[in-house]
C-alpha cells in the first residue's frame, strides 16, 4: 500500500493575505475571514481578486498544503 505525505507550510493565515491557486489557469484569492465550523475545523472565506463577486470557503488546512495554493502577498503592516 502506498503512503503519501502532504507537505504543510509553516505560514500563518491572516485576513487580507492574497493566495494564488497552483493550476493551469491561476487565480488570486484574498482571505476575508477565518473561522471554526461547528465541528471545530478551521476554514477561510476567500474572495477572487479579479472578480469580487466570486467567493468560496475552504478548509484552512487545504490552504496551507503545497498542493493547491501559494501565498503571494502578506498583510501590509500598519
Amino acid at each position: 500500500m502506498a503512503m503519501f505525505a502532504i507537505k504543510r507550510r509553516r505560514t500563518e493565515v491572516a485576513v487580507g493575505q492574497i493566495w494564488r491557486t497552483r493550476s493551469v489557469a491561476p487565480g488570486y484569492w484574498e482571505v476575508l475571514r477565518i473561522y471554526d465550523d461547528s465541528e471545530g475545523i478551521s476554514h477561510v472565506a476567500l474572495r477572487q481578486v479579479d472578480d469580487p463577486t466570486s467567493r468560496k470557503t475552504i478548509a484552512t488546512e487545504l490552504l496551507l498544503t503545497e498542493l493547491g495554493y501559494q501565498l503571494v502577498s502578506d498583510v501590509a503592516e500598519a
